[in-house]
């Protein structure tokens, strides 16, 4: 019994010891490298993966949310289903177009939502005109998958790993940060602006640098 016990509490103690050394790594890391939901990088990294609802604005006129494919329209008085973004590009400006309903459209933070009528369309619309929807997006500007972060509650003291696979994964990672936590970026990290420019990135001040050049150049 006395080896058992010895063994247990062995385990004990590395596992305990092995915990607070990734609790200390991340609270002791340069203050430089530490973020958090309201730190400036975190704004930059939503704006560059949320949903870029721009693309079909020929036909919704709103950049605030996307048509979900398939759906129909009218295209000069003659029924037409959108399967893609190739589809929108074959209507001309000078056409006539008017969107049929019942449709599904997806916010600029993935939220997803069915219209049935024009009347909730306009009312969507108008939301977006005002403000109210979210319609952050740095179209110049991705990340290349996966990355890594590490993350802490100052409160609850649990830490913890993850990858991001997705743009989807990681808007829906910052937003879900709470007041108590504080994350790390796990360098390097891959990026890519204007489509063909890429870049390997090692601090936080770098990446900020990148992305606000970014939003400046796309807007």
């Amino acid at each position: 019994m006395k080896t058992v016990k010895k063994i247990i509490l062995v385990f004990l103690f590395v596992s305990f010891t092995s915990c607070f050394e990734k609790e200390v790594e991340i609270i002791e890391t340069e203050e430089e490298n530490i973020l958090h939901k309201n730190s400036p990088l975190s704004a930059l990294m939503s704006g560059v993966t949320s949903h870029n609802a721009s693309f079909d604005d020929r036909i919704d006129d709103s950049d605030c949310f996307s048509l979900i494919f398939p759906y129909d329209i009218l295209i000069n008085e003659q029924i037409t289903t959108i399967l893609n973004i190739d589809d929108i590009n074959l209507i001309d400006d000078t056409d006539e177009v008017e969107l049929l309903f019942p449709v599904s459209i997806a916010f600029g933070d993935y939220e997803t939502r069915v219209l049935e009528n024009e009347v909730e369309f306009n009312t969507v619309s108008a939301l977006c005109q005002n403000g109210e929807l979210y319609n952050f997006n740095i179209e110049c500007a991705e990340f290349v998958y996966p990355f890594s972060y590490a993350i802490y509650n100052t409160v609850s003291r649990n830490f913890d790993t993850s990858i991001i696979y997705s743009k989807k994964e990681a808007f829906q990672f910052l937003a879900g940060l709470k007041e108590d936590d504080i994350y790390k970026i796990n360098y390097p990290l891959d990026i890519i602006l204007y489509d063909t420019d890429h870049y390997i990135v090692n601090t936080n001040q770098f990446l900020h640098n990148h992305f606000v050049n970014a939003s400046q150049v796309c807007d």
